[in-house]
């Protein structure tokens, strides 16, 4: 009734509820579909599963398999699951204000290059780690506790996964022999797996060599970069007191 008051008697309720009913027709009833973030957050789960079939496929003792890649390669996931997670919503955030991105372009294809371009960078950045041996010495002393049987399992299940799979720079290389290779080949395998395991529940709909999700990634980094700009120029002009401006200013006189 409050929308008749509204109208001032122009309109009754059933003038207003039959223009519901034709609005929803319209819209072919779908008046809450999933948004990026809903996808963002299936594909985390998506992200997890893609560990557990490196790691635990073919593992007599799958948990206790799992807990050991863990250790050997000095990998915590549940907070490497929620780097990926907040950077990838830190995208779709910014993306709101880009047109091409929010309207003219699907929700799960944003999300899917959002979480793929956080994937790549958090990879890259442990990788990075490694090979400066940041995390190296630790990584050592946590391989020395776990039983022989359980390292052995790991390594030959990620290690033949990484050779079944199409030819890339991990699977053609020579097995790894240190601890920094070993989680560099780890973490390739992981994302292949992840790749491999969002193609298939999409149906291929999602693939990553499709031309619109190299554009969309494309896009949300130049937003991420622009965004980092903006905040450094805010930063800078923020320090900047009145005073120190109208000296620079002089001095250019």
């Amino acid at each position: 009734h409050s929308f008749v008051e509204l109208s001032r008697g122009l309109f009754t309720a059933s003038d207003i509820k039959d223009t519901e009913k034709k609005i929803l027709v319209a819209l072919n009833y779908v008046v809450n579909p999933p948004t990026a973030r809903r996808f963002a957050g299936e594909m985390l789960r998506l992200l997890a599963l893609s560990y557990c079939g490196v790691v635990d496929g073919g593992s007599t003792d799958a948990g206790a398999t799992a807990g050991a890649a863990e250790r050997i390669l000095g990998l915590e996931r549940r907070g490497l699951l929620k780097k990926v997670l907040a950077a990838a919503c830190r995208q779709i955030e910014g993306a709101a204000s880009v047109p091409s991105l929010s309207i003219g372009c699907a929700p799960s294809v944003l999300a899917y290059g959002a979480v793929w371009n956080a994937v790549e960078e958090e990879f890259e950045r442990i990788a990075a780690a490694a090979v400066d041996g940041k995390d190296v010495a630790g990584g050592m002393e946590m391989q020395k506790g776990v039983g022989s049987p359980q390292l052995e399992d790991f390594q030959r299940h990620y290690r033949r996964y990484s050779r079944n799979q199409s030819p890339s720079t991990s699977s053609s290389a020579a097995p790894p022999s240190d601890l920094e290779s070993d989680k560099e080949l780890f973490l390739e395998a992981w994302k292949e797996q992840f790749l491999v395991t969002v193609f298939h529940a999409t149906n291929c709909f999602l693939s990553p060599d499709s031309q619109e999700i190299l554009r969309v990634r494309e896009m949300l980094l130049d937003q991420v970069a622009d965004g980092e700009g903006a905040a450094a120029a805010g930063s800078e002009s923020s320090t900047t007191s009145p005073t120190e401006k109208k000296l620079a200013e002089g001095a250019k006189k």
